[in-house]
C-alpha cells in the first residue's frame, strides 16, 4: 500500500510540474520513478518510453499508465494515470476561466512566459540526448547514435527546419514521428 501511495504522489508531483509537458517529461519521470524511488529498472522504463512513443495518446499519461501497471498492477495503472492527468485538467479549466475574464493583455504576457518555458524544455531534451549519446559511447555505437538522431530529425522536422530557415515552401521530408517509429520497428 505504501508503494501505491508513493506512486500516486510521484505522478501527482510530475503532473503538477509538467503541465503542458510531453516529451520533456521523459527525463523527469525517469528521475522520479527510476533514479530517486527505484520503482522501475532503467531498461524497463526505456521499453515503456519506446512503446509510449509509438502508441496514440499523450506521452506522459501513457508512461504513467505503463509504469503504474508494472509497479502496482491495474490499480497502479489507473491511479498513476489519473494523478498524471488531474493537475493538467484542473489547471487548464482554471486558466481558461481566468483568461476569459481578464482579456488580451494577459494572453500577451503568457506568450512571453512561454518562451522561457520552451527554453527550459529544450534544455531537458538536450540533457536527455546527452544521456542517450553517453550510453551509445559506452556501447561503441556513438557514430550510429548520431546518424540515427540526425536522420530522425531531418525526416520528421521538415516543417520546423523550413520555419527556422524562414523558407515558405513544402518540405522535402515531413514524416510523422509515429510513422518513422513504425518503419524502424517493422
Amino acid at each position: 500500500m505504501k508503494k501505491y501511495f508513493s506512486l500516486l504522489l510521484s505522478f501527482l508531483k510530475i503532473g503538477l510540474i509538467g503541465f503542458g509537458g510531453g516529451s520533456a517529461l521523459i527525463p523527469i519521470i525517469e528521475e522520479e520513478i527510476v533514479t530517486r524511488k527505484k520503482m522501475l529498472k532503467e531498461e524497463d522504463y526505456n521499453d515503456h518510453v519506446i512503446v509510449s512513443n509509438i502508441t496514440p495518446g499523450t506521452l506522459p499519461v501513457k508512461l504513467a499508465a505503463a509504469a503504474g501497471k508494472e509497479i502496482c498492477g491495474t490499480a497502479g495503472m489507473l491511479g498513476a494515470t489519473i494523478m498524471m492527468s488531474l493537475p493538467g485538467v484542473g489547471i487548464t479549466v482554471l486558466l481558461v476561466s481566468v483568461l476569459s475574464q481578464l482579456g488580451g493583455s494577459v494572453v500577451t504576457q503568457i506568450k512571453f512566459a512561454s518562451v522561457g518555458i520552451s527554453v527550459f524544455i529544450i534544455m531537458l531534451l538536450v540533457n536527455y540526448i546527452r544521456k542517450v549519446l553517453a550510453g551509445c559511447k559506452q556501447t561503441n555505437t556513438l557514430t550510429a547514435g548520431w546518424i540515427i538522431m540526425l536522420l530522425a530529425f531531418l525526416l520528421t522536422g521538415g516543417k520546423e527546419i523550413n520555419n527556422i530557415l524562414g523558407l515558405n515552401r513544402t518540405p522535402i521530408f515531413d514524416i510523422s514521428t509515429v510513422n518513422l517509429l513504425l518503419l524502424a520497428f517493422s
